[in-house]
């Protein structure tokens, strides 16, 4: 989900997914719809991701609209 280091782990969700999101907008058609979205502990991740990435596919592309697919996401309560 974030873009942090811990001693022996780098998270690297965040860069992740704003590269691919970059990416893949140039191939989508204005006026298109896009299904964003996770399963488990993807589906926690495209949560927190959903509306960065509503804000940036539809300030590049006309009409498209965003809708997100999240299932069954894990969430700890810790």
């Amino acid at each position: 989900m974030g873009d942090a280091e811990d001693k022996n782990y780098k998270y690297k969700g965040r860069r992740v997914v704003r590269a691919l999101v970059k990416e893949v907008t140039e191939q989508i058609e204005d006026g298109a719809t896009v299904v964003f979205g996770g399963y488990s502990a993807g589906g926690r991740g495209a949560m927190m991701h959903l509306d960065w990435v509503n804000s940036y596919i539809s300030s590049q592309k006309k009409d498209t609209k965003v809708v997100g697919h999240i299932d069954s996401a894990v969430y700890l309560d810790v």
